[in-house]
């Protein structure tokens, strides 16, 4: 089996090394490009709040695809140093690797559904993008699908669906009688904060959100920012703004 991975997650690497890793969506498919012409066969790409992946078709079964994932970190101004603070897997165990991901089994909160989205997403992207897909690493993702899918039936682990951005909201609707929610601050493009100014617009329309990021263009590439204020991080470190809540992962 050709598949090969490499990857980081909350357990061995920092939030900082993890953000260095980020590509926002406006230039992925810049980036991919730009990463694949290092000498790969394809690359999907994964990135949520705890875990960075990269998935990618070895050219032969003996292929050593370490150098390969030492000229990807250099690229995001990393070290070799770094390479050693995630996880490499290759065949049968990157498969498995995968199949653990999708079924939440690797999740900071075990159980949680969204990272299955995240991987579907993940492989849409290179579908809408036409980045390149090898058909083999296409039908792991398919597999590892289906095996989530089975997992969540199955077993006892959906039964309480939660994740760190769900528990967070709890925690506000049961604090709001004392902590009324009158003007919300998004800190941030992440998936957490992306579902929580979902979740705020669907069920506090009355609350104004302001969004906040280091790059304000960027926040323009996502649809939640249709209705909100956006807001740059040095403005509102300025500490000028007002607010009752502030939502940051």
């Amino acid at each position: 089996m050709k598949i090969h991975l490499w990857g980081t997650d909350f357990r061995r690497s920092s939030a900082d090394l993890r953000k260095k890793l980020s590509i926002g969506l406006p230039e992925r498919s810049e980036k991919l490009n730009n990463l694949i012409s290092l000498g790969f066969k394809d690359i999907v790409y994964l990135w949520t709040c705890n875990r960075v992946e990269f998935y990618t078709t070895a050219h032969d079964y003996f292929c050593d695809t370490r150098p390969l994932w030492l000229s990807v970190l250099k690229s995001f101004g990393l070290s070799e140093e770094d390479y050693y603070r995630g996880y490499h897997f290759e065949g049968k165990s990157a498969l498995r690797h995968l199949m653990r991901v999708a079924s939440s089994l690797e999740s900071m909160v075990v159980g949680e559904p969204q990272i299955l989205g995240q991987l579907k997403g993940a492989l849409q992207f290179n579908r809408e993008n036409n980045l390149p897909i090898d058909k083999h690493l296409e039908q792991c993702f398919y597999l590892s699908f289906e095996t989530a899918k089975k997992v969540r039936t199955e077993t006892a682990i959906a039964e309480k669906p939660v994740s760190v951005a769900s528990l967070g909201l709890k925690y506000l609707e049961a604090m709001e009688s004392e902590y009324p929610l009158k003007k919300a601050v998004v800190v941030g493009r992440g998936p957490i904060s992306l579902m929580v100014l979902q979740w705020l617009k669907k069920n506090r329309s009355h609350c104004p959100i302001i969004w906040v990021n280091r790059n304000v263009e960027a926040l323009t590439g996502y649809p939640e920012f249709q209705g909100v204020e956006l807001q740059s991080l040095s403005d509102f470190l300025k500490g000028k703004t007002t607010f009752s809540h502030l939502f940051t992962s």
